[in-house]
């Protein structure tokens, strides 16, 4: 009787362990495959791109406009996809972090230990670094497929394979750079939001 009661804080204490090993093994397969799926749709993105240039290449070679209507529709079927990638990165990310990122729900825990990371001028500078990069990567990715498109004259396959390549980083880039602008943008509209709340009732008591 005696050892039992011995072991069992022994037990609980071994399958506690037990359980947050398995929590946290969970919780990275969950974001590996949250990472991977995000890097799947950014280079599919370049890839799509690439075909498309090379339409317009093919069109501008007959001596064919490319049509406005035409543009404004793969605009807007771009605009959607990249839509769906992010809002798909906003609500399948682990423990909603992106989320609480977004809205400033994790400044409340770290605030003492660094406030100026949580600081609603570092999140304005991140968004404007954050579209800048977005902006270069887009524009390196838009002039590398058309180089792609006038000069690789490989087989379908070894084609394929070199746009993944030369596509893959500027895509991945653009959309990387691009949903840090959109997450910093949500964060800085939140912040401005709590730091009204936290000074509204010292303006009342004045």
């Amino acid at each position: 009787m005696a050892s039992l009661l011995v072991s069992s804080p022994v037990q609980e204490k071994l399958r506690a362990d037990s359980n947050d090993k398995m929590k946290k093994k969970s919780l990275e397969q969950e974001w590996i495959v949250c990472v991977i799926t995000f890097c799947g749709q950014s280079v599919m993105f370049g890839l799509s791109w690439f075909f498309l240039k090379g339409k317009e290449l093919e069109k501008q070679q007959k001596n064919e406009d490319f049509g406005t209507l035409s543009r404004i529709g793969y605009g807007m079927g771009y605009a959607a996809y990249l839509s769906c990638i992010i809002g798909a990165l906003f609500m399948k990310s682990p423990n909603n972090v992106i989320r609480k990122i977004a809205s400033g729900a994790d400044r409340a825990e770290d605030i003492e230990k660094d406030y100026d990371v949580h600081s609603t001028g570092f999140s304005a500078v991140l968004c404007c670094l954050s579209l800048f990069l977005a902006g270069s990567s887009f524009w390196l990715l838009n002039d590398v497929t058309e180089i792609v498109v006038k000069y690789n004259t490989k087989a379908d396959l070894d084609r394929l394979v070199g746009v993944y390549f030369y596509t893959a980083p500027y895509s991945l880039g653009f959309t990387i750079f691009l949903s840090m602008a959109i997450v910093c943008v949500f964060r800085t509209y939140n912040l401005i939001l709590i730091n009204r709340r936290q000074m509204l009732p010292l303006s009342v008591s004045e």
